[in-house]
């Protein structure tokens, strides 16, 4: 018996490769396919909005103002107004990932990727009709309402949601040597969208109203969300044992001290509670590692360096005396760096690494380390710069961070078993999503404080920024391979 089957294999196994790699070509075309989209969509939507919540918080603030003046929207009071508005937009659209970026993790393991993309989608969609409606009609809605938009992120859990299921994806049929190259990529493709869509979106404001690329938002959000639901094959195993079989078989292989009744059952020896309450403690026991928190810290600096840059065009607007037009092209060299760094820096600096024969996880912890480290500097000279010059460099040495959340996730992945790869990254999504929340009121309250103290403060925010990214850099140095 054992020779047929020796003799079958090699009939077999190439009709199986071969069906295994076009699958694997297919999920990860349509992946990339789907970030290209849902980045080109959303460098759609920052310039304008905060473009129409500007106007109609200063159409606000003079009509009530007591004396007829000439309306001026780089004001204090606007000023102020709106980076609390956004800030706080910021804030409320992360708190619902935090909620259910955990019960989206156990669908998605449960029931497929396909769905969870399919929900992101509806929930983003519906966050926009909410959004518009209340900037459509700044006569009856306050600005402050388009914070209810936030409440409709509970749907698919956002960005963090969303972010995790494409690296879980592409991390479902990637060869682990292909794993970080593949990942540099993913983050390639949001720059590809990025600087298509900043400079275009840029354009349309100025030819026409900011409502044209703001509608257009929606439509291709519309058509990304076509992407899964058509394209994408499903990629959760299926011959995968369900989580309860799942936990009684694996446990004892991960765990030396476990107990000697661990092999009876929990109604036999009345343990029953206890045991369902130290299987879920189990089940967090690889996140409790110094290498995975030390990540995880440094994710969590990196979700306050993001919303940095979403505050950057108010911040070159307010400073420099620059029109959002204007200030968009300056978010497009970073994101034309970031491009290059990733298609050309970082293969080239892999290849150099190869050489000195470095392990791919020492090759990914130093990217993490020196990406962090530009992050640090770059926000510090955003911040101190007195023209526009010195802020496009801070803008540029920013920019070459950009490789550090493929390349920590891709380290992070080292640091657990294939099986528990989707509880890491949901535990990535949640410290971003935490990042995120802080980062609102941080940088809102912070920027209301620069400028009761004078344009030349306004770089204060960039600065405490800049202090966190150092602390982030401490959290990655305590890794250890």
């Amino acid at each position: 018996m054992s020779t047929a089957n020796q003799e079958e294999r090699p009939l077999l196994g190439p009709k199986s490769d071969d069906h295994e790699q076009k699958h694997r070509r297919r999920v990860i075309a349509v992946s990339f396919a789907m970030v290209l989209l849902m980045d080109f969509a959303a460098f759609f939507l920052d310039a304008p909005q905060t473009s129409i919540l500007e106007g109609n918080i200063c159409n606000r603030y003079y009509e009530y103002s007591p004396n007829p003046v000439v309306k001026d929207c780089r004001a204090g009071p606007v000023q102020a107004e709106l980076a609390t508005v956004n800030q706080m937009l910021n804030t409320f659209n992360q708190l619902p990932g935090l909620f259910v970026a955990i019960p989206f993790g156990i669908i998605a393991d449960r029931y497929g990727r396909r769905p969870v993309f399919i929900l992101t989608i509806l929930g983003a969609l519906l966050q926009d009709i909410i959004s518009k409606t209340v900037l459509w009609r700044p006569d009856i809605f306050a600005p402050r309402l388009i914070w209810l938009s936030s409440l409709a992120i509970f749907v698919g859990g956002g960005d963090a949601v969303a972010s995790s299921m494409i690296f879980l994806v592409v991390a479902d049929v990637a060869p682990p040597h292909q794993r970080a190259k593949l990942f540099y990529l993913l983050t390639a493709c949001e720059r590809i969208g990025e600087i298509v869509a900043t400079p275009l979106s840029a354009l349309l404001m100025s030819v026409w109203n900011p409502w044209v690329p703001y509608l257009l938002y929606s439509v291709l959000t519309l058509l990304a969300g076509m992407i899964p639901l058509l394209f994408l094959p499903e990629t959760l195993p299926r011959s995968m044992s369900p989580p309860e079989t799942e936990t009684e078989s694996e446990t004892p292989s991960c765990e030396s001290d476990t107990g000697a009744d661990e092999g009876l059952p929990a109604a036999a020896n009345g343990t029953s509670s206890t045991s369902t309450h130290s299987t879920t403690i189990s089940k967090f026991r690889p996140l409790i590692k110094h290498n995975i928190i030390a990540v995880l810290l440094a994710f969590f600096v990196s979700a306050l360096g993001r919303r940095s840059t979403s505050f950057l065009l108010q911040y070159i607007r307010q400073r420099f005396d620059w029109t959002y037009e204007k200030a968009s092209i300056l978010l497009t060299l970073r994101a034309a760096v970031n491009l290059a760094l990733l298609l050309v820096g970082l293969p080239a600096l892999h290849k150099v690494l190869v050489i000195r024969d470095l392990s791919t996880q020492s090759r990914d912890l130093l990217i993490s380390r020196l990406s962090v480290a530009f992050f640090a500097i770059g926000s510090l000279v955003i911040s101190l710069a007195p023209v526009v010059p010195l802020a496009a460099l801070g803008i540029v040495i920013f920019a070459f961070g950009s490789g550090f959340s493929p390349a920590a996730r891709s380290l992070a992945t080292t640091f657990v078993h294939q099986d528990e790869a989707g509880l890491l990254y949901t535990a990535l999504a949640i410290t971003q999503t935490v990042g995120g929340l802080v980062a609102g009121p941080l940088l809102a309250l912070s920027f209301r404080w620069s400028l009761s103290l004078g344009r030349e403060w306004t770089g204060i925010p960039f600065t405490l920024v800049a202090g966190l990214f150092a602390g982030g850099f401490i959290a990655v140095s305590f890794v250890r391979l």
